[in-house]
């Protein structure tokens, strides 16, 4: 699976993009559903945002699962399967 992550605080852009082979959005132990939250240094909770279904082709080859971040942190995390 492959996960991309623009992500925005404050004045900055984070865009990172990792592939992780372990990781199923699909499946009886799907990641789908479950909270993304990003801690800030201090072990503070700076944002969360729950990972929802974004697109479905399961006769194709596409998987794909969102997590919207608003407020402070502002962005995307992106999960696709092929």
């Amino acid at each position: 699976m492959f996960c991309a992550l623009p992500l925005v605080l404050g004045n900055l852009l984070f865009v990172l993009q990792y592939e992780d082979t372990n990781l199923p959005i699909a499946g009886y132990y799907s990641v789908v559903g479950r909270s993304i939250v990003i801690h800030g240094t201090d072990s503070s909770r700076w944002s969360c945002a729950d990972l929802v279904w974004d697109a479905a082709e399961m006769g194709g080859r596409l998987i794909q699962a969102q997590a919207k971040f608003t407020g402070e942190i502002v962005g995307d995390i992106v999960f696709v399967s092929t």
